[in-house]
């Protein structure tokens, strides 16, 4: 499970969002970007398969789910 903000989600039209300490945060979560992309490439050289989630998408499924019972 990935947070939105910290992994980057759309991050070509929200990296402008960010207005303090730009530079830090930019730089922050790119790398987090590409060490999620190494992750993901190494783990599917050992014969897994990756499956990624957004915290957003988990939590309106809980919701959900929480909802029905």
């Amino acid at each position: 499970m990935d947070s939105e903000f910290f992994h980057g989600k759309d991050w070509e039209t929200e990296k402008d969002r960010v207005k303090t300490n730009t530079e830090y945060w930019q730089k922050k979560i790119e790398r987090n970007m590409q060490r999620d992309s190494k992750v993901n490439n190494y783990l599917k050289s050992q014969g897994w398969k990756v499956i990624r989630f957004w915290s957003a998408e988990i939590e309106k499924k809980l919701d959900f789910l929480h909802r029905k019972n």
